[in-house]
């Protein structure tokens, strides 16, 4: 794929993404009934198996298409073309698809994302509950992101990007957010990253899933360990993420992590911890993550990703 073909990808997305109403906050760990509204709650729950298996602990990781919604600075780790594709079984009737894609354009590197959630069929009944009609439920959200590299006033380590979000439900107007993080090698094994995420305001208590998440992550021979700190700004709610991912074998890897969340719970059982499963055969990787809501639901994602070999004559800074 061409850069230009790869930004023309916006223009023809935008025409795919569909609406619905956003009544899905219980998947996106916010409270949308104390300190505001949320718009788009589903972007809170960000993206991909691989990250979710890690307890969502990965602004400091990001180094796939995912990062779009993890930390856009992330993105200059790629380099060569990628594309994710993710399917998750969120319970409840409720479904989520997500498909990125990156690659580097010139001195960029760029990606565009398209996310969708559907609730099921919704039934309407008149007042003696006869059945008068059903309506498919579903919302959606296009990204375009682009990360660079640091320039040498910040040190000339690292990247950082930027995105732009267009969050489209039913019975809604389409909503802006902006996407921005960086992600900075700070060692041969430890990166350190920063992430502003959903910023998109309707009233002072009301609009997109706003979070601002920091993060470190150390990488040996075997694996690595991350942890984040994040604040959702509309619902006033401070968490904490720790989790890793450990090689078994060359082409398994074991995932764990648990997320602190500080809002209120409204039901019992289960919730915080995640496990999941990774396996690489050669350019495709294929994902697996189990989250537990609680009571309320279990979520199960799945995600194939598949990469292109990096061209000889590009310079990376990997971050092993």
């Amino acid at each position: 794929m061409t850069g230009r073909r790869l930004l023309m990808l916006p223009g023809i997305l935008l025409f795919l993404a569909p609406g619905a109403p956003a009544r899905a906050a219980v998947f996106g760990g916010l409270d949308t009934t104390k300190a505001g509204q949320v718009r788009g709650s589903f972007l809170a729950r960000g993206a991909g198996a691989r990250a979710t298996g890690m307890g969502e602990a990965f602004t400091a990781v990001a180094d796939d298409p995912s990062a779009q919604i993890w930390n856009p600075g992330g993105l200059g780790q790629i380099g060569a073309l990628a594309v994710l594709g993710q399917f998750d079984a969120a319970g409840l009737g409720t479904t989520v698809s997500y498909l990125a894609v990156a690659a580097p354009v010139g001195s960029l590197v760029a990606g565009a994302s398209l996310e969708t959630i559907t609730y099921g069929d919704l039934t309407y009944r008149d007042t003696t509950g006869a059945e008068t009609g059903k309506a498919f439920l579903m919302d959606g959200a296009f990204t375009q992101s682009w990360a660079m590299r640091n320039p040498p006033w910040l040190g000339g380590k690292g990247w950082t990007g930027v995105g732009i979000e267009v969050v489209q439900e039913a019975y809604a107007d389409a909503l802006l957010g902006i996407n921005l993080g960086s992600l900075v090698p700070l060692t041969q094994n430890f990166t350190a990253g920063w992430a502003w995420l959903h910023a998109g305001r309707l009233t002072e208590d009301s609009g997109l899933p706003e979070t601002l998440r920091l993060g470190s992550a150390y990488t040996g021979a075997r694996g690595r360990v991350a942890v984040d700190l994040e604040y959702e700004t509309v619902g006033r709610i401070m968490s904490g993420s720790l989790g890793g991912e450990f090689r078994l074998l060359p082409m398994l890897a074991l995932r764990a992590g648990y997320k602190l969340n500080g809002q209120e719970q409204v039901s019992g059982g289960l919730r915080g911890a995640t496990v999941g499963l990774g396996l690489k055969l050669d350019r495709w990787s294929v994902d697996y993550a189990y989250q537990p809501f609680g009571d309320l639901a279990v979520s199960h994602r799945i995600a194939v990703e598949y990469r292109m070999p990096t061209p000889v004559h590009v310079v990376e800074e990997p971050v092993p």
